[in-house]
């Protein structure tokens, strides 16, 4: 069932265009991530997405068109900005939470346990720090146990520990077949949390698929022996390498398919003469990738 229909959403700021032709369409049980540099139109797509700025152009559509009350009950946000009370303490802003959400005040226990804010519930929320305010503000988006939640750089402001502490967090919450869109610069977290990556760069989408084919690119070899020009040579001659790149240091590397064997490879090179000292196969990684990505566009 799709949950969420995005589509060619374009938003202006006078002469700036913040968001330009921005489509997705979020199905029940995905985990979303929208990856993107700052400044790249993730917050205002999610803005837009949750009714609180207006698009100039463009629809979004929630479950098919239901009322927003259903909405609001079936949905939990947390934007990059929290915004609470400050003289209210956290388990007070979190009232006001449920009462927006038609949700029990017992929930607030269970949210509060849920982002280790427990012990901190009577304190003024002014007097948090910037990782307890993004904690308060997951926790609210938590209060009903919705269906779907969307989170605006959730890690923002947290130590390693608080880090992965909600990365947990939102595991446990997709393990249950619920839907996540979240929006964020940290590609380790989308990486590790998503299975389907939408990529932004100045309010264009520049890439969209699962997360493990979004930005495949074919691995690269590192290769070095005593003699480089000698292995240069044999290198140039192996048909399975599709390109000889340059040289870092005493290093060589070299495009190659995925399915390329390395022992073959040696073999060839022993019998040629050439004994490397050092062979490795690398698959680029998500960061490589996105910022290549980014430098071109």
């Amino acid at each position: 069932m799709a949950i969420l229909d995005v589509n060619h959403l374009s938003k202006y700021y006078g002469s700036f265009k913040a968001l330009d032709n921005f489509s997705l369409k979020l199905e029940q049980g995905q985990a979303y991530g929208i990856l993107g540099p700052n400044g790249s139109g993730k917050t205002t797509a999610l803005s837009i997405i949750l009714g609180l700025r207006h698009a100039n152009e463009g629809e979004v559509i929630w479950f098919d068109g239901r009322s927003d009350d259903a909405v609001r009950r079936l949905t939990g946000s947390s934007l990059e900005n929290p915004a609470f009370l400050p003289g209210l303490s956290g388990a007070q802003n979190l009232r006001i939470s449920a009462d927006i959400k038609g949700a029990p005040y017992s929930e607030i226990e269970r949210v509060l346990n849920k982002t280790g804010l427990w012990s901190y519930r009577k304190r003024k929320f002014h007097k948090y720090s910037m990782g307890m305010k993004q904690r308060l503000s997951i926790a609210a988006a938590l209060i009903g146990d919705p269906e779907v939640l969307i989170l605006d750089e959730p890690t923002n402001g947290l130590d390693p520990q608080g880090i992965y502490q909600i990365r947990e967090l939102i595991l446990e919450f997709t393990s249950k077949g619920k839907t996540l869109l979240m929006a964020s610069h940290i590609l380790s977290e989308v990486e590790k949390i998503c299975n389907h990556t939408l990529i932004l760069n100045h309010g264009k989408i520049i890439h969209d698929g699962p997360t493990d084919r979004v930005l495949v690119q074919k691995p690269t070899l590192e290769i070095a022996s005593k003699n480089l020009q000698e292995l240069h040579e044999a290198l140039s001659r192996y048909s399975q390498i599709e390109y000889l790149n340059r040289t870092y240091g005493e290093l060589l590397t070299a495009v190659i398919d995925n399915d390329f064997d390395v022992a073959e490879l040696n073999e060839y090179l022993v019998k040629s003469g050439i004994s490397p000292h050092h062979i490795v196969k690398k698959q680029p990684t998500l960061e490589q990738q996105f910022i290549e990505l980014i430098k071109e566009n």
